[in-house]
C-alpha cells in the first residue's frame, strides 16, 4: 500500500549499613523524577539578569550509539530525540511530573482502543513558512512509517508499530488507525522520534538529515559531526513564553571531559559521572540536579544462539556471577540500586520473585559453568565507549566473571549498533535500557527488533506485554501481566538486568537561571530555564 492510500482525506467536517544507605538513596532518587533545580546568581548571590538572546552550552554525546541523525525516519536512537523534539517538535510530550500532554498537537482523543483522533493547533508553520496543518502531519508520520532503512524500522518504538493508517478528516485534524488494541501506548510513541514531523517539502531530498526544517522552538542553524551542534531560537513558534532563551549549542563531551568542560566554564551543563558528583557539589558555583525513570537500568545482553551462551548450564551459571551490590558501591558510589527486573523495586510492576532468580551464588555460578561442557568459557564483552561509567562498569564484570571460571574480553565500541548489534555477533554487551512499558520488551524480544540480539525473538513474552497496550494505566491485569512477562525474562537467561542508576546533572549558577526539569526520558526539560547575562 503506497503513502498516499494510507493518508486517506475524509469529507470535512464542521468540527548491611552501605547497602541499605545506597538504598536510601536511589529510593530518595526516584521521587526527584519531577525535580526542578532553580539556579542562577552570582557571586554575591542576587540573582543575574537572563538573557533572552544567550546560548546554552550542553555537554553532550553527538555519537550516542552511531551517526547522529535528524531524520526520525533514519534515526536508529532513541537519543536523537534530544535534537528532535527542538528542531521538529513532537504532536505529545512529557512534562516534568511525568504526564503525557499534547504538544504541537491541540487535543487527542481516544475514540477506541485502536482508533485515535488528534486536533493539530492551528496557524503553525514549519520555518520556511510550509503550513503544519493534518495534511502535513499525516504525510510525516507515513514517511516514519514507510522508512526503507532497516536499523531505524527495526528501532521503531513498538507503540507506533501499531499504526497502520491515517486519515485527514480537515485541516486540523486527523484520525490514527492502528492494527492492534494499543492506543495507549501509540499516543506514548508521538512522544519520542516517531512524533517529530518534518517538513514535507524536505522528503525525498535528502536534505533533511544535513539541513533539517521544522516547526520546533529552535531552528538548525550548524552542525561539525562529533564537535558541535547549534540551534537557534524559532521566533514563531507558537509558545513564546515557555523556552526563554536564544539557542543550544550541544558541545560534544561526555565522562570526565564533560565534567571538565563545565569546570572550566565551556559548558553549562554537563551529565556527570558519580565519581565527579562529589567535586562539583563541593563548588558553590555549581548546583546538581538527580533524578532518574523507570527505564534507568543496565543490562548485560548476551547473544544466545553462538557459542558460548548458547549453552544452556553456561547462562545458568553467568546469572548466578553477578555481585550487584559490589557493583554498586564499586561502580556507581552507592548511587544506583541492584537490579533483577526490568522495573525497578518499589514499581508496581516489579516482581520480587525475580531476586531469588537474579541473584549472587558464586559457588554454584563456578560448578554450573564448570558443568556445562564449554570448553572455551570465553567471550568478547562490548559496551558503549560514549558512557563514562561503563568501562569501569564492565571491569567490574570482567572480574568477577573470572571468579567463577570466565574470561571476558572488554571491548570498548563507538559504534556498537553497526559493530556488534547489526552484525549479530557472538558475545555480549553492555548497554542501556532506554524504553517503557510494552517498548521496553519489544527492544529485547520482538521478531525483527533492533536490539533482539542474533535475531532470537521471544514471542511468548511479546504475547503478554502486547495486551498492555489498550489498559489502563491503573488496571491491575497490566501490572499482572508485566510481572508474569519479567519472571519469564529472568527464566530466560537473557539479558541479565544488573543496576538501576541515577542521572545526576551540574549546571552552572552563573549561566543558567530559572527553573531546570529532570524528564521521564532521563534528560533535562529547559522549558522554564534562561541564560544569564554574564
Amino acid at each position: 500500500m503506497s503513502t498516499t492510500d494510507q493518508i486517506r482525506s475524509a469529507p470535512r467536517r464542521h468540527d548491611r549499613r552501605r547497602r541499605s544507605r545506597g538504598a536510601a538513596l536511589f529510593a530518595a532518587m526516584i521521587v526527584v523524577v519531577a525535580a526542578l533545580a532553580s539556579v542562577g546568581s552570582s557571586a554575591s548571590g542576587a540573582q543575574a539578569k537572563p538573557d533572552p538572546n544567550g546560548i546554552l552550552k550542553v555537554a553532550a554525546g553527538l555519537s550516542p550509539l552511531g551517526p547522529l541523525h535528524f531524520d526520525p525516519a533514519t534515526s536508529v536512537v532513541n537519543a536523537d530525540l534530544t535534537w528532535e523534539e527542538m528542531i521538529f517538535g513532537t504532536l505529545m510530550r512529557w512534562d516534568a511530573k511525568g504526564g503525557l500532554q499534547p504538544w504541537l498537537a491541540e487535543s487527542v482523543k481516544v475514540v477506541d482502543p485502536t482508533t485515535v483522533q488528534m486536533t493539530i493547533r492551528k496557524g503553525l508553520t514549519f520555518t520556511d513558512g510550509t503550513p503544519y496543518d493534518a495534511q502535513a502531519v499525516a504525510t510525516g508520520i507515513m514517511h516514519t512509517k514507510n522508512s526503507t532503512v532497516a536499523a531505524s524500522v527495526s528501532s521503531r518504538h513498538a507503540g507506533f508499530k501499531f499504526l497502520d493508517s491515517v486519515t485527514v478528516d480537515s485541516p486540523t485534524q486527523v484520525t490514527f488507525h492502528l492494527n492492534t488494541p494499543g492506543a495507549s501506548d501509540f499516543l506514548e510513541s508521538l512522544a519520542h522520534r516517531e512524533g517529530a514531523i518534518v517538513d514535507p517539502k524536505q522528503i525525498d531530498t535528502g536534505d533533511i538529515d544535513t539541513h533539517p526544517i521544522g516547526a520546533g522552538p529552535f531552528m538548525f542553524d550548524t552542525y561539525t559531526p562529533d564537535q558541535i551542534l547549534s540551534v537557534r531560537k524559532n521566533k514563531d513558534f507558537f509558545d513564546k513564553k515557555t523556552f526563554q532563551f536564544g539557542g543550544i549549542d550541544w558541545v560534544q563531551a561526555t565522562g570526565p571531559a564533560a565534567t571538565n568542560g563545565l569546570l572550566a566554564g565551556t559548558v553549562d551543563v554537563a551529565a556527570l559521572a558519580a565519581t565527579d558528583v562529589t567535586q562539583v557539589q563541593a563548588n558553590t558555583a555549581y548546583s546538581i540536579l538527580s533524578g532518574t525513570t523507570d527505564y534507568q537500568y543496565i543490562i548485560m545482553q548476551v547473544c544466545p544462539n553462538k557459542p558460548p551462551f548458547d549453552n544452556l548450564k553456561f547462562r545458568q551459571g553467568i546469572q548466578l556471577a553477578f555481585d550487584r551490590a559490589a557493583i554498586v558501591q564499586l561502580g556507581f558510589q552507592g548511587q544506583a540500586q541492584p537490579a533483577t527486573d526490568l522495573w525497578p523495586k518499589g514499581n508496581v510492576n516489579y516482581n520480587p520473585a525475580t531476586e531469588k532468580i537474579n541473584t549472587y551464588n558464586p559457588k554454584k555460578a563456578k560448578q554450573l559453568i564448570a558443568s556445562s561442557g564449554v570448553t572455551d568459557p570465553t567471550f568478547d564483552l562490548h559496551y558503549v565507549a560514549q558512557i563514562a561509567s561503563y568501562g569501569p562498569l564492565t571491569e567490574i564484570l570482567q572480574s568477577q566473571l573470572k571468579a567463577v571460571g570466565v574470561t571476558a574480553n572488554i571491548v570498548p565500541d563507538q559504534d556498537i549498533l553497526n559493530n556488534f548489534i547489526l552484525p549479530q555477533k557472538a558475545g555480549a554487551d553492555v548497554i542501556p535500557g532506554s524504553r517503557r512499558n510494552v517498548d521496553k520488551y519489544a527492544r529485547l524480544y520482538a521478531s525483527g527488533g533492533q536490539a533482539t540480539l542474533c535475531g532470537v525473538a521471544r514471542d511468548d513474552i511479546m504475547n503478554v506485554v502486547i495486551p498492555t497496550a489498550g489498559m489502563s494505566l491503573t488496571d491491575p491485569a497490566r501490572a499482572a501481566a508485566f510481572k508474569k512477562a519479567d519472571l519469564m525474562a529472568a527464566h530466560n537467561l537473557n539479558p541479565y538486568p544488573l543496576v538501576y542508576t541515577v542521572n545526576n546533572y551540574g549546571l552552572a549558577k552563573a549561566k543558567v537561571g530559572g527553573t531546570v526539569a529532570f524528564s521521564p526520558l532521563g534528560g533535562l526539560l529547559y522549558d522554564n530555564t534562561t541564560v544569564l547575562k554574564s
